[in-house]
């Protein structure tokens, strides 16, 4: 459902924001034509290939700042994704030196586990989580993978807990469950994949009893949130 005096307050805020700012009528100066092309263009999809130190930090943010001073666009419905922190961060703060930062923080502008993070926190109930879940660390995943390869009597010497861990990590990151993977067990199969199924099953139950998510779950559960509920 619309709140309608979130969104007024919010429009209020952008219009201020950008009456406010010098910079903003100066977006595309200093681009060259290739980048005053991208971030100047209509409203569509595009796909912009350019090598390192090329600028492509500075045309996405120049960009945002274009679909919400030419556009019109609410910051609340742009979503800026990258890899890791430090970008994330950089983009953040060049987009509050262009847009002022009570509208960069109206934005979604992290990396990839930290949106799917805020989904994930906003709509636990609906993604199968208990509010308030906790997050494992690669260390602690590797940890719970040990100690149920023991419980398992497995020797953890044969097969590297880490491994094992990283394997699980690839499965959901293919978007595959325990479940579905054990069905992809065949006789034939290398034994560290048979292993890995063993252990994926008995990890997915423990972290759904303990309502614990590990990095690649974050991605793998926010991507069935969105599957599993079009509204």
């Amino acid at each position: 459902m619309q709140d309608n005096s979130l969104y007024d307050m919010e429009n209020s805020l952008l219009e201020d924001a950008l009456d406010a700012d010098p910079q903003a009528d100066r977006i595309l100066e200093g681009l060259n034509e290739s980048q005053h092309e991208a971030v100047s263009s209509e409203l569509r999809n595009m796909l912009i290939i350019a090598g390192a130190g090329t600028g492509k930090t500075r045309v996405l943010v120049s960009r945002i700042a274009w679909l919400i001073k030419h556009f019109h666009i609410a910051p609340r419905n742009i979503m800026a994704v990258t890899f890791t922190n430090k970008a994330a961060t950089e983009m953040r703060e060049r987009l509050a030196l262009m847009v002022g930062n009570s509208v960069q923080m109206s934005l979604w502008a992290n990396t990839f586990h930290s949106i799917c993070l805020r989904l994930l926190r906003a709509y636990a109930s609906y993604a199968g989580l208990i509010p308030g879940f906790t997050i494992l660390d690669t260390d602690s995943q590797v940890s719970l993978v040990k100690r149920l390869m023991k419980d398992m009597n497995i020797d953890t010497k044969e097969f590297k807990p880490s491994d094992i861990a990283s394997n699980i990590s690839k499965q959901k990151e293919n978007g595959i469950r325990a479940l579905a993977f054990s069905k992809m067990i065949s006789a034939k199969s290398p034994d560290y994949v048979k292993v890995t199924s063993q252990v994926y099953n008995v990890y997915e139950r423990v972290c759904n009893q303990e309502n614990s998510v590990d990095f690649s779950e974050l991605l793998l559960r926010t991507v069935e949130l969105l599957d599993n509920n079009q509204e």
